[in-house]
């Protein structure tokens, strides 16, 4: 018997009911998601059904600009859950006009991703003032958790420098007397300028202060690095779904790791100030600042974790996971989850299907088709100039040079370890002081020439489309620094300010708003904590316990890559078992099979079946289901 459950009552259905059920398989779709169906029925207008709908035959029911709510509703069979939905109220006319929707993303799924709440992180204590000193006052919790961030202690969010890229030619350091020395520039904005999510290594966290060896007072001046926390894949696609997931392979091991950054802020400000002062650096980036420098936070600081996400909808966001890792959304007695196409290849059969055909199969050929596979945006690059082979970022840091008479020293090195081109420029830079004297120093750059993750592939009207729009960052080597500025007032060339710099390879990210939203969706794994390497001009390379948190899209042996080919590749560790399947000739069948309820209520359709010998996917399953019987169902079939 047909029952459709609402609102935990059974309504009341005409016996002369029919629901046409149509059921795809995701695993074949291109988006590798569930087609929503919906089939049309009409409820005799019983007190019942009248009752569930707000009585829609009344004129006072209907609002002008409002749309009744729909309502989740399970079908059943004998008992048995064969489908789970929700009615929505089309019309009344004489009888109670509804639709059955079946599996589809809700409506918070298709909302923006910054339109989705993802919860708020406060920061409890006193907050007149900031004080990250103080373990009472909000400074030290915002401190403490920006801390659990970089460590990956956090169970959802990241955070770890990202390098700004930039035109502009800037000289940190100079060699000399056995120190490095800094020029009149204080660094505080430079916080802002040069990355995001600026990381101290000396201290192991984001803040920064000004050493004075003479005042310690100016000791107690600190700025911080405002945070932009990268989210867990795993925790966007815990609460698109609301923790009903029955299966989510980035919720362990190396896709754990995996993680979207945060680029933009609404409320981010840059600095301004070259030095460190109280009422001007001393602030931390919340979604409720001060109204005034001079005044204290409005209430308890906190930031909208929803406020740093893209301007992305929540399902393309998934499909585009779905497509770069090659896995399907599936529906599992109205439960959503998420299943690798490898494992759904690697499964058996679960049923022997022959004895349930009823007449012969219609056969026919699935012709093979080429994976079209890689990133939308990535484009090959062909060097023209001559190159030298590096394996890491550090050798081409330490790979021996001269500067030429002509003033500046220029060479395109290639590192083998991640297909990158990056071109290397050092020149000398005569240095003035506002105390008298100058000082001649060495700066050095580094510009990617080209990002690498590049697939050779030409589209076809014959290909299995598995481009990815989603985007990554490449790793270029950049320059850390452990303080703000250190004074120094001995005698010259001591009377000027200068920081401790060092070599460190990271994310480099082109820059556009950072007030703004970006489109785009960026990628990167948490890789835990590098070491900060010295110049080469020094001795120690790496320095001991000197290490920073490390977002990168390179993988290792055990470690897949945000690359596409290589051992490491997304190819290799995600795509093989499946590219292979759709690049072979196959079988298609398709008959009329009687199956039960049981068989409805157990079917997970993403699973194989036996058929006269051959193992097969599901296609398609078309069925009706009458007030007291269900038809047989017209499946169709694809050889495994």
């Amino acid at each position: 018997m047909l029952e459709i459950i609402a609102k935990g009552k059974k309504l009341d259905l005409p016996l002369d009911i029919q629901l046409a059920i149509t059921i795809e398989n995701p695993f074949l779709l291109q988006d590798r998601v569930p087609i929503p169906y919906s089939l049309a029925f009409n409820l005799p207008p019983t007190l019942t059904n009248l009752n569930l709908f707000d009585y829609p035959n009344r004129l006072g029911a209907y609002i002008p600009g409002a749309k009744k709510a729909a309502i989740p509703c399970v079908i059943r069979f004998e008992s048995l859950s064969i489908s789970k939905g929700r009615l929505e109220l089309d019309s009344f006319d004489k009888d109670i006009k509804v639709r059955f929707v079946g599996a589809d993303m809700n409506d918070v799924i298709k909302n923006k991703l910054f339109d989705i709440d993802f919860g708020r992180e406060s920061f409890p204590g006193t907050y007149q003032d900031t004080d990250y000193t103080d373990a009472r006052n909000f400074a030290s919790s915002y401190k403490a958790w920006s801390t659990s961030l970089a460590e990956g202690s956090h169970p959802n969010l990241i955070a770890a420098p990202i390098a700004i890229e930039s035109e502009e030619s800037f000289s940190f350091y100079s060699y000399i007397n056995s120190t490095f020395k800094y020029t009149q520039r204080g660094l505080a904005p430079y916080i802002d300028y040069l990355y995001v999510n600026a990381f101290n290594p000396l201290n192991a966290n984001f803040l920064f202060g000004m050493v004075d060896p003479e005042q310690s007072v100016h000791s107690m001046r600190f700025t911080h690095a405002n945070i932009f926390p990268a989210f867990r894949v795993n925790y966007l696609l815990k609460n698109l779904f609301n923790n009903t997931l029955f299966s989510n392979p980035f919720s362990t091991g190396h896709l754990y790791q995996l993680a979207v950054p945060s680029l933009n802020f609404d409320k981010w400000v840059k600095r301004s100030s070259a030095t460190v002062d109280t009422t001007i650096q001393n602030f931390a980036m919340v979604s409720n600042p001060k109204p005034k420098k001079t005044e204290p936070y409005p209430s308890t600081p906190y930031v909208e974790l929803k406020s740093f996400l893209p301007d992305i909808a929540g399902n393309d966001f998934i499909k585009e996971i779905l497509k770069l890792y090659c896995a399907t959304l599936t529906v599992r007695k109205g439960q959503y989850g998420i299943i690798l196409n490898q494992d759904i290849i690697k499964k058996k059969p679960v049923a022997d299907y022959s004895s349930r055909l009823l007449d012969g199969l219609s056969i026919s050929h699935h012709g093979k088709q080429t994976y079209f596979y890689g990133y939308e945006w990535s484009e090959k690059y062909t060097p023209d100039s001559e190159f030298i082979d590096v394996e890491t970022h550090y050798d081409m840091v330490n790979y021996a040079y001269s500067i030429p008479d002509s003033g500046e020293y220029e060479k395109l090195f290639h590192i083998t370890s991640t297909d990158q081109y990056i071109l290397k420029r050092a020149f000398k830079n005569q240095v003035e002081f506002f105390m008298g004297g100058s000082l001649e120093e060495l700066v050095v750059e580094y510009k990617v020439q080209s990002k690498g993750f590049h697939v050779a592939l030409e589209d076809s009207s014959n290909s299995f489309k598995m481009r990815s729009t989603i985007k990554t960052m490449p790793l270029n080597v950049k320059t850390s620094f452990r303080h703000l500025e250190v004074r120094r007032k001995n005698i010259f060339p001591e009377q000027y300010i200068y920081p401790e710099v060092f070599n460190w390879v990271v994310p480099e990210w082109s820059a556009l708003d950072r007030n703004a939203r970006t489109n785009d969706i960026y990628l990167l794994y948490y890789k835990g904590f590098a070491s900060i390497h010295q110049p080469n001009n020094q001795p120690q390379n790496p320095i001991s316990g000197q290490t920073y948190p490390l977002l990168s899209p390179y993988g290792s042996a055990n470690q897949s890559s945000l690359e596409w080919d290589g051992p490491a590749g997304l190819l290799q560790n995600y795509h093989a078992a499946f590219k292979e399947w759709i690049e072979k000739d196959k079988l298609r069948v398709s008959g009329n099979f009687l199956l039960t309820a049981l068989d409805f209520h157990q079917l997970d359709i993403t699973e194989k079946v036996h058929v006269n010998g051959r193992n097969f996917y599901f296609d398609k399953i078309q069925f009706t289901i009458r007030y007291d019987r269900i038809e047989p169902a017209a499946i169709d079939l694809i050889e495994c």
